[in-house]
């Protein structure tokens, strides 16, 4: 049965292999990412059975019109791999850096799984099953 995925951080890393597999498996993905660029090339990259969308996690008013934006849509799967990390030692941990940190892996975190929590419920409702995830 074909699914549909919902990937935040779909551009690189794991966010963009979890694409690609679930794609390759005949699923339908959509992705979010907050660089246009990054979209873009990610759209030549692969099929029509993707579908993209620019959301900058850290802001609670993008994520929630998002959200709005796919509210007729019914999510199987949701993957969350948006995150921000200073792995060069040189940079240091400094104010900016911290800041950053927080908004995108943790503020981001309880923005996104705010606005889950209604698809998923919508979703469950579709299917007429009294479990929630």
């Amino acid at each position: 049965m074909k699914k549909t995925v919902l990937i935040f951080g779909v551009t690189q890393g794991l966010g963009k292999a979890l694409a690609k597999y679930y794609l390759n498996q005949g699923h339908y993905v959509i992705g979010c990412a907050r660089y246009l660029k990054r979209l873009d090339d990610l759209k030549d990259e692969f099929s029509l059975e993707l579908d993209l969308y620019h959301v900058d996690v850290t802001s609670y008013e993008q994520v929630q019109n998002f959200y709005q934006q796919i509210e007729q849509r019914i999510i199987d799967i949701v993957i969350i791999t948006a995150g921000f990390y200073a792995s060069n030692r040189h940079i240091g941990i400094n104010k900016e850096s911290t800041q950053k940190l927080l908004k995108t892996n943790i503020s981001a975190l309880t923005y996104i799984i705010d606005g889950v929590s209604p698809v998923s419920y919508t979703h469950l409702r579709a299917h007429e099953t009294d479990s929630y995830l």
